[in-house]
């Protein structure tokens, strides 16, 4: 859904290209990523890392891609952020990666703060195009 200061048909531009079955295909088949399911009696979040997808703001760094982590809303402050993050971190870790990455939106305190929280600290900044909308993102990382 959208933002206030969000356009809602760039957003349903948005989902409607990355969530289109034949993409989503296409990241079930990348043998570098490892997708995260957390539940209750359903789905209630999901995350995406993918192994050896390095930042030109970590020269040197073994670094894995946080390439998603999300939580239905009506979940958020259970603790299931927390353990797909928990998670996340476990997994770059016994994949041999001391570094992991992603980027955020910057009109998105709520999960700037969640990052942080967790250790990650602003490195870059990127953008993110959503429909039609080209947005900000900060980009965080952390040593795992």
């Amino acid at each position: 859904a959208a933002r206030p200061d969000e356009d809602p048909a760039a957003v349903a531009l948005h989902i409607a290209r990355a969530f289109a079955p034949e993409t989503v295909d296409g990241e079930l088949a990348d043998p570098a990523a490892t997708f995260l399911v957390a539940e209750t009696a359903v789905p209630v979040g999901y995350a995406r890392v993918v192994a050896g997808r390095s930042h030109e703001a970590l020269p040197g760094a073994r670094a894995a891609g946080l390439a998603r982590i999300y939580v239905e809303q009506a979940v958020l402050g259970q603790g299931v952020g927390d353990a797909l993050m928990a998670a996340c971190l476990d997994e770059a870790r016994q994949t041999g990666h001391d570094a992991i990455w992603l980027s955020v939106w910057e009109r998105n305190p709520r999960a700037i703060r969640f990052y942080e929280r967790w250790g990650f600290r602003a490195i870059g900044e990127t953008t993110f195009t959503v429909g039609t909308d080209v947005q900000r993102d900060v980009v965080m990382a952390r040593e795992i």
